[in-house]
């Protein structure tokens, strides 16, 4: 084991970087601190993707053509967003956001691309290996800790966390995990399904209520989606479906109660406009904001950053964004952005339906959590699978994937 592990070191290394700056890269905020611990993390995952690429452990592959033609097109888009800053009603923050786009989501797209363009059924199993890792890491430092503070905003120190942050980590770990116990269920299951209710667990401690509801929604598609593709039997399926559902319902029994945001979710779903819950009442007020600022300027926006307008008070200064990607769309491109985001996001849903349902089903989970929190240059989950298109033609990871042995 130890000599497999010493022949993949350079992928070993590469997952862990690509792991904390998928995880940290919906840091959210302007503050230089949070800004520069964002950018060094991903520099250091392009490093060690570099260092990997040159090393014997990959082979000499080159990109299609089409990668680059994407690359062009990401710059072009970028360029013009420049033009849009320069209308902007808060220029400067727009062009904070095209910083971060640059220094973010450039750096994301490009990881994922190496991890998609290199991973196949040899070394995936060390990407399970550095994922249940920093599961089990930040786990341990939830219970240890209790870092998050939900009446006070985050400053990612040692004792306040985001739990917005690692609860996203969470919701996509879950459904990674159930994608190996459903590959491998013949091989060590019992880890795996210890692994995939620690990652349910977890996702409860951190309190995120759109990764739980996302996660509800999501665990169960993605196992039709397997069972429609003939990897597992729909009396698996039913399996998997039934011991989730317990387990799910069993955390809901145990963390209820013990904290209001847990506590909230029924009472959000039954009657979302009728809850005490600041948070949620105050995206009703941004979503009413930004419903406005659409009307008034509905063809063009009011340019990158624009929601952050002075004129339109405390709320939208403070809140910076809409926390939801269309209507931070709509507010700031108009009509044509919202065009853009929908012909971008169905590209993006034809190409993965082509490959594993595991692509779709994160894909899907990340633009559910869209919905609710994070900007246009933190929801770089998204942005990452403007790959795909360019890569499909090409990629040897997604069809042996979808050949690994039982």
């Amino acid at each position: 084991m130890i000599k497999k592990l010493y022949e993949n070191k350079y992928y070993i290394l590469f997952c862990i970087s690509f792991v904390i700056a998928f995880t940290f890269s919906s840091i959210s905020g302007s503050k230089s601190g949070l800004v520069i611990s964002r950018t060094l993390f991903n520099m250091l995952g392009i490093a060690c993707a570099m260092v990997y690429v040159k090393s014997s452990e990959c082979e000499n592959i080159r990109l299609p053509e089409s990668f680059g033609k994407l690359l062009l097109i990401l710059f072009s888009v970028t360029a013009i967003l420049c033009l849009s800053a320069i209308f902007s009603a808060n220029m400067f923050y727009g062009f904070t956001k095209i910083s971060g786009i640059l220094t973010n989501i450039l750096p994301i797209l490009a990881l994922f691309s190496v991890f998609v363009y290199n991973t196949n059924k040899n070394n995936l199993p060390y990407f399970f290996l550095v994922l249940v890792f920093f599961c089990a890491v930040f786990t341990m430092g939830i219970i240890i800790l209790s870092p998050f503070k939900y009446d006070m905003n985050y400053h990612f120190n040692f004792s306040n966390w985001s739990h917005v942050t690692l609860g996203r980590f969470f919701s996509f770990t879950a459904l990674i995990i159930l994608f190996f116990t459903i590959k491998y269920r013949k091989n060590g299951s019992m880890y795996l399904w210890f692994f995939l209710l620690l990652s349910i667990v977890s996702l409860y401690l951190t309190g995120l209520r759109a990764g739980i509801l996302g996660l509800i929604i999501l665990l169960p598609l993605l196992l039709w989606l397997e069972a429609r593709n003939k990897t597992i039997t729909y009396r698996a399926m039913i399996f998997f479906f039934i011991v989730i559902a317990i387990w799910n319902v069993a955390c809901a029994l145990q963390f209820s109660g013990k904290n209001s945001r847990r506590a909230s979710i029924a009472t959000i779903v039954q009657s979302p406009e009728k809850t005490n819950d600041d948070a949620v009442n105050v995206r009703w007020e941004i979503y009413a904001l930004s419903l406005e600022m659409i009307k008034e300027k509905p063809i063009l926006g009011w340019g990158i950053g624009g929601f952050r307008n002075p004129d339109k008070g405390y709320l939208a200064m403070f809140n910076k964004y809409p926390h939801n990607l269309f209507l931070e769309v709509g507010v700031e491109f108009g009509v044509f952005g919202l065009i853009l985001l929908i012909y971008l996001l169905s590209t993006i849903i034809r190409t993965l339906l082509k490959h594993e349902p595991i692509w779709l089903s994160i894909f899907l989970l990340a633009l559910w959590l869209s919905m609710f929190s994070k900007d246009i240059t933190t929801n770089a989950v998204i942005w990452m699978f403007l790959s795909f298109p360019a890569l499909s033609a090409a990629t040897r990871s997604t069809s042996e994937l979808q050949s690994v042995p039982d």
